[in-house]
């Protein structure tokens, strides 16, 4: 892998000296390896694998030494000598097809599959479909027939994996023959299909459908749980016996094991009104809804429960990106229909960290509350260092780092920080253009203590100690892991102007996973005379979209 920080202006530099002593020290790679094999044919792909580097990375260095060239899959000419006379021996593309697949074959020898079919066909070796696998000289074929395939799966009750294990080929492949043969596939793990009355008696009974479906009201999700089933199984029958269904929201959305075991148990618990899955319809003459996961009418207060993996909380890819974008979408929507009501996010990580429960005791005791009396006279207020207080927010903020700053204060106890915030010059000309010259933005601000008045205590000593004006500040309206959200109350204790909700933001998501800032592909789309949007898909980039957050100002 490149070490971080290697930049690939200094990589080529050395490498046009011939210094590859440096260069391996420098970058940890072997870079004349890394062309050397380029040249005898290697794909990006293959040079990702073997040397731990990304693509793209790989594309680009070899693109600024010059060396880069288009390649098609099947390009005779790109392809090493050696490989070459394998391609064209006939005697070992058989004795390699015995016991390989086109695929393993292609792998050892470093070429793409197209090419080396188009070996076999020069042949006239006949090729099979890729993915089987041969045991020994006999192919996999010759099992995959209706008998077969009837007694293994049905009779004897093996899944495909076993199958295909015994027979060596893959579990797709055994799955492609069944569909083919019109052999009725079971569901994936323990659940069968439902018309299988050995398997699923009640699901056979319309009556009871019925019963527990229009009379009980039960979901789909329900009765599935009661009977060791699944939900979709469930609309399947529910279909098949005509019985209309409530919501179209319902085959899509079914609740989770920690709404049902979690959630709903914490607000019976705490004796809260609530009622589940509760839709919302948009448009009379479309089919468009929301499903808000638990509606408090007496509170007017939508909750929704936010898995870390789909939320965008875990690892990232293209589908979170989609996810992310339709709960942003939900949330503007919602707080527009409904000026008068609230949405409360409550993530799966509040459930083992405690915060679910103080989330629903704070909705439950918001018109009861009273302050605290607090008194100023323990806490000590002082100007700082980024040093001195890196580790704290490294705890209490969720962005977890200290950015380049002009002020930074914090608050003590006995000694020990308690809240910090840190003022910096604002990192975009726009922010100037628009507020004055003199503008700051408080870019960090954390605290242990929550309740009291100690945060617009702390903003009121932070602001008569700053000369510049305005002050700007933003406001996360997501939730983070670990963190409670807030609206900006103690902002407005400080005397700081709600001003505006900032524009929809993105930035871009690599296929590693990694957020990129969109300033970084404009300044590369701008160096290549392309747009930004066409850098983007060169890099293989997906839009990743940022929440909005609430903008204060004072002075």
């Amino acid at each position: 892998m490149i070490r971080i920080g290697a930049r690939h202006s200094r990589i080529i530099e050395l490498y046009k000296r011939r210094d590859f002593s440096t260069l391996i020290e420098y970058t940890g790679v072997d870079i004349a390896g890394f062309v050397d094999d380029y040249k005898h044919g290697y794909t990006f792909k293959h040079l990702s694998r073997k040397y731990s580097i990304g693509v793209v990375s790989a594309w680009r260095i070899l693109k600024k030494l010059g060396i880069y060239e288009y390649r098609m899959g099947r390009n005779q000419n790109e392809i090493s000598g050696d490989v070459k006379l394998l391609l064209d021996n006939e005697n070992f593309l058989r004795k390699e097809f015995e016991v390989c697949t086109i695929v393993k074959i292609a792998k050892k020898l470093g070429v793409c599959n197209d090419t080396l079919r188009d070996a076999f066909r020069k042949f006239n070796i006949p090729v099979v479909n890729s993915e089987f696998k041969k045991c020994g000289n006999v192919s996999a074929v010759k099992f995959l027939n209706k008998d077969y395939l009837y007694r293994q799966y049905i009779k004897s009750g093996k899944t495909a994996q076993q199958i295909a294990n015994e027979i060596g080929t893959s579990q797709s492949t055994v799955l492609k023959y069944l569909k083919e043969f019109e052999i009725k596939r079971r569901q994936n793990g323990k659940w069968q299909y439902a018309d299988r009355e050995s398997t699923f008696r009640m699901l056979n009974s319309k009556n009871f459908l019925y019963d527990e479906y229009v009379n009980k009201k039960k979901s789909a999700y329900q009765i599935a749980l009661d009977i060791d089933s699944v939900d979709t199984i469930v609309l399947r029958k529910l279909q098949s016996f005509g019985i209309e269904r409530r919501s179209s929201l319902e085959y899509a959305n079914s609740r989770s094991s920690l709404h049902d075991h979690r959630l709903i148990p914490l607000l019976e618990e705490k004796n809260v009104k609530h009622i589940t899955s509760h839709i919302i319809k948009m448009s009379s003459s479309k089919n468009w809804a929301y499903e808000i996961d638990e509606y408090l009418p007496d509170h007017k207060i939508f909750l929704e429960l936010q898995g870390t993996y789909w939320h965008g909380y875990g690892n990232l890819n293209k589908t979170i990106a989609k996810n992310v974008y339709g709960d942003i979408k939900k949330w503007r929507i919602l707080t527009k229909r409904f000026p008068d009501h609230k949405i409360v996010y409550i993530l799966e990580s509040d459930f083992s960290d405690g915060l679910a429960e103080k989330i629903i005791d704070g909705i439950i005791n918001e018109k009861k509350r009273k302050r605290k009396k607090w008194n100023s006279s323990k806490y000590v207020f002082e100007k700082s260092t980024s040093s001195s207080v890196r580790d704290f927010v490294g705890e209490n903020h969720y962005l977890r780092n200290v950015p380049a700053n002009k002020y930074v204060f914090c608050v003590r106890v006995g000694g020990k920080i308690v809240a910090v915030a840190i003022f910096s010059q604002p990192s975009r000309n726009e922010q100037r253009k628009k507020y004055g010259k003199n503008v700051i933005e408080l870019s960090r601000y954390c605290s242990s203590e929550h309740g009291t008045n100690l945060n617009s205590w702390f903003l009121s000593k932070c602001i008569n100690q700053i000369e510049e004006r305005p002050i700007i500040t933003y406001a996360d309206i997501t939730r983070y892991p670990g963190k409670l959200s807030h609206s900006g109350t103690m902002y407005k204790a400080a005397n700081f102007k709600y001003l505006r909700m900032t524009e929809t933001n993105y930035r871009y998501l690599n296929a590693n996973g990694r957020l990129l800032h969109k300033r970084a592909i404009w300044q590369r789309a701008k160096k290549n005379n392309v747009t930004e949007s066409t850098q983007a898909k060169s890099e293989n980039l997906t839009k990743f979209p940022e929440w909005p957050k609430n903008v204060f100002i004072y002075g």
